[in-house]
């Protein structure tokens, strides 16, 4: 079972900061605990620690974390470059990607499907979904205890005890954030793709101002919907 709680890990920085290198084994964590169903989950610890750390040096690439009791409690990742950005990053890294793929799935043979999924998701479907829009949020996860509800063992919907005692909402200043980069860099509008049984999301998404296409995609064997919004709109 994969852990819920990321590795704990020395933070100065307190609430909403840019990630940085150094948070990026605490994000795979989170990815992995909060996404286990995404492609990069089944792809394992070491493959999402290299994939945050490098796509850092990416310049179309960025994203957020918010550190509480010096610890990341969750993150937004983003692009400026939507169609570009995961190619740009095979051409500038691509030798080393192909090592650490090549080690995980010594390690995780299980995963050379979804190594071969992910690529071909690449090719064809991820071509069709919005290509003139630039701005993306590739993955975003929020540790429960860190959310602003929480489903009490009656059923009952209730306030997390962080959120009780801080009235921080992790999820939407993480989102705009994202939405505050984007215009900084001149982009325009902002695409976002959800599991269409991720109810939690689709209504966070809506909430936040995002407006639900009526075009359905299917990724990796799960049906995708598809957000978009203005940048300005959102501000």
């Amino acid at each position: 079972m994969i852990a819920t709680r990321a590795p704990i890990a020395t933070h100065n920085e307190t609430g909403i900061v840019p990630m940085r290198p150094e948070h990026a084994a605490e994000v795979a964590a989170i990815h992995r605990s909060v996404l286990p169903e995404s492609i990069y989950s089944v792809l394992g610890q070491r493959f999402l620690e290299y994939y945050y750390r490098n796509l850092l040096k990416n310049k179309s690439f960025f994203g957020y974390v918010q550190v509480f009791e010096k610890r990341v409690t969750g993150f937004a990742a983003a692009t400026s470059e939507s169609m570009s950005v995961f190619w740009r990053q095979i051409a500038l890294d691509g030798w080393r990607i192909g090592g650490v793929l090549a080690q995980t799935l010594i390690e995780r043979p299980a995963a050379i499907r979804t190594a071969a999924q992910a690529f071909g998701f690449l090719l064809t479907e991820r071509r069709a979904m919005l290509p003139a829009v630039k701005g993306e949020l590739l993955s975003f996860a929020v540790l429960p205890a860190y959310r602003v509800n929480e489903l009490g063992p009656d059923g009952a919907v209730r306030s997390t005890a962080f959120y009780a005692t801080q009235h921080v909402p992790v999820a939407a200043e993480l989102f705009r954030s994202v939405v505050r980069e984007l215009a900084r860099r001149e982009v325009r509008d902002l695409k976002i793709m959800t599991g269409a049984a991720n109810t939690a999301s689709n209504r966070f998404y809506a909430k936040m101002g995002c407006r639900l296409l009526p075009e359905r995609f299917t990724a990796f064997g799960y049906t995708t919907h598809l957000y978009y919004a203005e940048v300005e709109s959102l501000i």
